[in-house]
């Protein structure tokens, strides 16, 4: 049984070093990712001021009456590869919420969604 770890021990232990070639294209590739971890972060940047201007200038609410007009137009929408994903924009948005309010929720919320849905049509 061993009881401690020294030097030695490790020091048995062969580690292969990859050929340059390979240490060169795992560098490339840890680069390429950092840059679009950059792009991604710029993007983020970008869509949260464009929602907090929306919200600012309570253009949200005018969206909220123009959607039943907007639903028949939801077919000859096209694609944005560019568009940030949706969870995305909801990290944002709940990372504005102060800690306080969070901790006001159900440990069990995401468990138990639909109880708790219950039980606010019940309350109201």
């Amino acid at each position: 049984m061993i009881l401690e770890v020294d030097k030695e021990m490790f020091s048995s232990i062969p580690i292969p070093i990859p050929a340059p070639s390979i240490r060169d294209e795992i560098s490339n590739l840890v680069l390429k990712a950092n840059a679009l971890r950059d792009e991604a972060w710029r993007k983020e940047q970008d869509a949260i001021r464009k929602l907090e201007n929306l919200i600012a200038n309570g253009r949200v609410v005018e969206a909220k009456a123009q959607a039943v007009d907007e639903v028949s137009v939801i077919g000859e929408l096209s694609f944005d590869p560019d568009a940030p994903p949706i969870w995305e924009l909801v990290a944002e948005i709940s990372a504005q919420v102060p800690d306080e309010e969070w901790k006001k929720l159900p440990t069990d919320l995401a468990r138990r969604f639909d109880y708790y849905q219950q039980q606010k049509k019940r309350d109201d």
